[in-house]
């Protein structure tokens, strides 16, 4: 609903600053969560030598609790545009079947509309398998730093860090390069750029290489998602604005939740895999392919053939 109202709150010509706003007030406290998480760790290290038992847990919730008190209060003060109110069928059966029926048909008619419009088919499905394969990369991130890199737990939390900072750059940066460039040139390119990122990350054994990438996935994944939101609300019907978001986040939260429950799975069931590689000398030299970074290349892959997708019909 949020994304959907944006266009009737500011002007046309001010969208790409809207988005660029929501998404950096939205995603560019994730650096600083990261860091904090990593500070916190830290702290109850501090605090256990000084003999203070300190459970970073509940500080660190108290601390989000009072965010979104303040996020309510900001949102108060925002005059929402006045909405009509359709007649309710009488009785509470009917009200119910009403209820489930007309989620039930605003869906249909939001995917209705996005296939109507083949640019808009474009961005939704791009971004959506896109979806899917990050939310395959952030299932299994945890455990590709730990058990693939070697590295220790809280490295997870610095790897956070520089993804938010990389994420925090390509935000801030989306109006420097739509000045100069066209939108739909933009978000095809950058979209194209953090997919080949991701599956170069899923290849990388040096932690300071997967540190520097993780800063460029971050950055390209800004730069595709605050374009990719500005172009759909260029591009969509204000008459199926509505239908057609509400189908969008439905597409990518079912993409995003079902890559969570699958990429555990997938690489818990993989077995370490012997790759062989001739013409090294005088033994082939062997390279042992995890379950973890098997199924974090699988993530890259999914993204990049989707993000391609979406980037040839945008080219057109």
């Amino acid at each position: 609903a949020k994304d959907a109202m944006l266009p009737t709150l500011v002007e046309p010509d001010e969208i790409t600053q809207a988005n660029q706003l929501n998404f950096l007030v939205t995603y560019g406290a994730m650096p600083f969560g990261a860091a904090l998480a990593l500070a916190m760790t830290g702290l109850v290290a501090l605090a256990s030598q000084a003999g203070i038992d300190l459970d970073p847990a509940p500080t660190v919730l108290v601390l989000n609790g009072f965010t979104f008190f303040i996020s309510a209060l900001l949102v108060w003060g925002i005059k929402m545009p006045e909405r009509v109110e359709r007649p309710a069928p009488e009785g509470d059966k009917a009200s119910s079947q009403s209820a489930v029926e007309g989620l039930l048909t605003e869906l249909r008619e939001g995917l209705r509309a996005i296939a109507d419009q083949p640019l808009v088919y474009a961005l939704v499905t791009g971004v959506t398998g896109v979806f899917f394969g990050a939310g395959i990369i952030v299932a299994i991130g945890e455990p590709f730093v730990r058990r693939v890199l070697q590295r220790p737990d809280h490295d997870w939390f610095t790897m956070v860090t520089a993804v938010g900072g990389g994420l925090l750059v390509g935000i801030v940066s989306v109006s420097f390069l739509t000045n100069r460039f066209r939108l739909e040139r933009v978000y095809p390119v950058s979209l194209v750029v953090t997919a080949v990122i991701a599956t170069v990350i899923a290849l990388q054994s040096q932690w300071v290489a997967t540190l520097s990438l993780g800063a460029l996935l971050g950055a390209g994944a800004g730069l595709a998602v605050v374009t990719g939101y500005t172009l759909l609300h260029s591009y969509t019907a204000d008459d199926s604005r509505g239908r057609t978001f509400a189908a969008f986040y439905t597409a990518t939260r079912v993409a995003t939740f079902a890559a969570l429950g699958f990429a555990p799975f997938l690489a818990g069931s993989i077995d370490v895999i012997t790759v062989g590689i001739s013409g090294t000398g005088e033994a082939n030299a062997q390279v042992a392919l995890t379950g973890v970074r098997i199924t974090m290349l699988l993530g890259g892959v999914v993204a990049l053939w989707f993000a391609q997708r979406s980037a040839r019909a945008m080219w057109r």
